[in-house]
């Protein structure tokens, strides 16, 4: 699935858990772009992506307050996608994308060797 307006989407996968998005928000100008982050475990069911860097055109640094006005404006984007905004982090809702006849936990979430590794199992039993 590609966001509309969004072309050249290239997602890397490097070690520990960092990830790197690269791509161009088009318009009147095609205005390539760089996020970098972290994804680990939240919770049974959420995945986290720590956002460290962000960047437009290869090289200026976008504020926090920028990136937090733009996620603000895309706030309905993203909880069709099931993604919320938790501070400086986006969290998605894995078990969305779950069949309801499937009841699973997430165990871990990092990557390694240019793959993102979900562990899964059953979920932590709540109190």
């Amino acid at each position: 699935m590609r966001p509309a307006g969004v072309s050249n989407l290239n997602l890397t996968l490097g070690e520990q858990g960092k990830v790197k998005l690269t791509g161009s928000k088009d318009g009147l100008l095609s205005i390539p772009f760089e996020v970098q982050g972290t994804v680990s475990r939240e919770n049974d069911e959420q995945v986290r992506f720590s956002l460290e860097k962000t960047r437009v055109l290869g090289f200026l640094p976008v504020p926090r307050l920028m990136t937090d006005i733009f996620a603000s404006l895309a706030s309905h984007t993203m909880s069709q996608l099931h993604v919320e905004k938790k501070g400086d982090d986006f969290l998605l809702n894995a078990g969305a994308f779950l069949p309801s006849n499937i009841d699973m936990g997430l165990k871990a979430v990092t990557t390694q060797d240019g793959y993102l590794i979900v562990e899964a199992g059953q979920r932590t039993k709540r109190s």
